[in-house]
């Protein structure tokens, strides 16, 4: 899969990730932060494909601290090959700096 590295020159909070997989995309994948333990992504909405033709997106809240110089990787890769992978794109993310 591909992956996204994000760093930031100060210590934020990353309060959500939207993520959108598209009407033919996949939900999955995995985030991490610096050395952390990888996170599996799962779109909140991927069920809605029986229901709908509507694009599948979801929102991951409440993300973490990401501290100055570290990375957030975002990876569309299998985790561990338990989970699927995923084929995705990052709409917005939400950050704020940390106060000190």
């Amino acid at each position: 899969g591909e992956a996204l590295m994000i760093s930031f020159d100060k210590d934020v909070i990353v309060e959500s990730i939207h993520l959108v997989a598209g009407s033919n995309g996949a939900c999955g994948g995995f985030y991490q932060i610096g050395s952390g333990a990888e996170i599996p992504v799962y779109l909140i909405d991927a069920h809605a494909e029986k229901y709908t033709k509507f694009d599948h997106s979801g929102m991951l809240a409440d993300v973490g601290v990401v501290k100055a110089g570290q990375m957030l990787r975002l990876d569309s890769g299998s985790l561990y090959d338990a989970n699927a992978p995923g084929s995705w794109w990052l709409q917005s993310m939400q950050v704020r700096p940390l106060k000190q």
